[in-house]
């Protein structure tokens, strides 16, 4: 069974039961990917993980801590090994390789793909809101938390990923293998040079999964790319 991470979010003074909890959070991230944020509502979650709301609410008490949970608990299935990768400071281009495969493989997820065309379909919401002409206080509301939801998720589906880099190119200096001045930035860099027009046009149109040798050639060019900007034409 996968470790259920973000149970810090859960309601105090009630032990959960990790077999309980992992269903409801598998129900909750399906129902989120088919019907989007808005649509999603805890009823929906309790009636379809065969639970009582009263069971659900012990544990989460509002959508937006639930949709956080669900978020963790997708991460947390699609970064396997993220942590677990021996990196060799004093072989940045391997390391490089490492990270990059890890992060094409949780961004070509169907997981993270539906993740991400429901945070689309939710930014479609706020700019469908937001140019109303007159903006009422519910209405505000609804767009804050929104927006509070978008940033979570960016916040949440990239930090391991970014941290993960950041550590390895502080390690790559001391090591002087690379030189970064600005190890945040660089690491930024790094993860996008994956998200392509071939992975756009997945996210948006439903367009073919690339296949691995596609993957493969992109990686070992945008890694050189950031080999050269960073001291090292090899590794």
């Amino acid at each position: 069974m996968i470790a259920l991470t973000g149970q810090a979010d859960i309601k105090r003074g009630r032990k959960p039961d990790p077999a309980k909890l992992q269903n409801i959070l598998e129900t909750g991230t399906k129902l989120f990917s088919a019907q989007g944020y808005s649509a999603t509502t805890l009823f929906d979650v309790a009636k379809q993980a065969n639970v009582s709301r009263v069971t659900l609410y012990s544990y989460y008490p509002d959508k937006k801590t639930f949709f956080e949970a669900c978020l963790v608990y997708c991460t947390a299935k699609l970064w396997p090994t993220l942590f677990e990768l021996r990196l060799d400071p004093s072989l940045p281009k391997q390391g490089l390789q490492d990270l990059a495969a890890d992060f094409i493989n949780m961004i070509r997820s169907p997981e993270l793909v539906s993740a991400f065309r429901v945070m689309v379909g939710l930014r479609l919401e706020i700019n469908f809101l937001q140019a109303k002409p007159v903006a009422q206080e519910a209405q505000q509301a609804t767009i804050d938390e929104l927006e509070q939801i978008s940033a979570m998720f960016q916040r949440t589906v990239t930090h391991n990923f970014k941290q993960r880099v950041i550590d390895f190119l502080h390690a790559a200096n001391q090591a002087k293998s690379l030189q970064v001045d600005d190890t945040e930035y660089a690491a930024e860099l790094f993860g996008s040079m994956f998200l392509d027009s071939s992975y756009i046009s997945l996210l948006l149109m439903g367009q073919p999964y690339p296949r691995p040798i596609a993957d493969q050639a992109l990686c070992a060019k945008h890694i050189n790319t950031f080999l050269r900007l960073y001291g090292m034409a090899n590794g």
